[in-house]
């Protein structure tokens, strides 16, 4: 696992970093998404796997910005359990996770279960 500047960096020249995404480029939303999660004091696991989580694409980011044939490249980049959390946020459907969510169950609460979990 690389540290946040490499990962980066190797983001950079994959070409992911300067496509648009709302409100800006998909570079302000991965590195805003991995302050959030640092602010939050989670693992450089899961803050590297915040940093890509939507490089496969999502069901409301459908532009996929590198192939499912890369996965071994990012695995090597971020990890193996990181690369798994970006490759499973891709393919969920948000429907599903909310329909089986309970109550106002918050993002922090289940970054915090998956933590506790793996300690």
């Amino acid at each position: 696992m690389k540290d946040v500047n490499e990962v980066f960096s190797e983001l950079e020249k994959m070409g992911v970093i300067d496509v648009g995404h709302t409100n800006g480029t998909l570079r302000d939303h991965l590195l805003g998404t991995y302050n959030i999660l640092r602010r939050w004091n989670c693992s450089e696991e899961l803050c590297l796997a915040g940093l890509c989580h939507s490089i496969y694409g999502t069901e409301s980011f459908q532009k996929q910005t590198i192939s499912l044939n890369k996965r071994n490249e990012i695995r090597e980049l971020i990890g193996e359990e990181a690369e798994a959390l970006v490759y499973y946020f891709g393919a969920h459907v948000k429907e599903h996770f909310w329909n089986y969510s309970i109550g106002a169950i918050t993002l922090k609460f289940w970054i915090v279960l998956l933590e506790k979990q793996r300690s």
